[in-house]
């Protein structure tokens, strides 16, 4: 069951719960928050797996780095 606190996932709000497990919320970036994606609800302490996804995402939408840092 998810919890009905935080239902829209909203930054600034708390975690969304699903069965006692707070799940964080990743979505794409734009300046109008309408305009945002979802990415997918991640474990709290899952923050790499989340980190990963979003980048993949990101890296689909806008091609590679072209930058020489690593």
């Amino acid at each position: 069951m998810i919890n009905k606190q935080n239902p829209s996932g909203k930054a600034g709000q708390a975690p969304v719960e699903v069965q006692g497990r707070k799940l964080l919320r990743s979505v794409t970036f734009h300046d109008d928050p309408a305009q945002r994606q979802l990415i997918g609800y991640f474990p709290e302490d899952g923050m790499k797996l989340a980190v990963e996804c979003t980048w993949a995402e990101y890296v689909k939408h806008t091609g590679p780095s072209t930058s020489n840092r690593k």
